[in-house]
């Protein structure tokens, strides 16, 4: 990774949180249930912006190889699209997508991942 590659990674750090703050304040309090409700509701401005950072941050990620996996595009197609942090479904997928990546690694001998 270059400086500019850090860069780039705390941008979208700092739209994370402006995103947080943006749904915060459509929630109307500071209370976690209340935040999760309003992200789960899908109205207002945050889904849009999490999906456009989504994008943003696939593409990015795409643009380095994953050692151990020799074709790491036809990795990420696997992965995408990604659920909703939110979504009940999600440790499901995300297990499944894990025996995926597993599945690709090349392990030395005698390694037991």
């Amino acid at each position: 990774m270059t400086e500019k590659d850090v860069e780039q990674v705390a941008e979208f750090l700092h739209r994370v949180v402006q995103i947080s703050l943006t749904t915060q304040k459509e929630a109307g309090t500071k209370l976690l249930k209340d935040f999760t409700k309003t992200f789960e509701s899908g109205s207002g401005e945050a889904p849009k912006l999490i999906a456009e950072l989504k994008k943003d941050v696939m593409k990015f990620a795409t643009s380095f190889p994953l050692p151990g996996i020799p074709d790491t595009v036809s990795l990420f197609s696997v992965l995408l699209p990604l659920p909703s942090p939110f979504s009940s479904s999600t440790h499901i997928k995300l297990s499944q997508t894990n025996t995926n990546i597993q599945s690709k690694i090349v392990r030395p001998e005698g390694v037991d991942l």
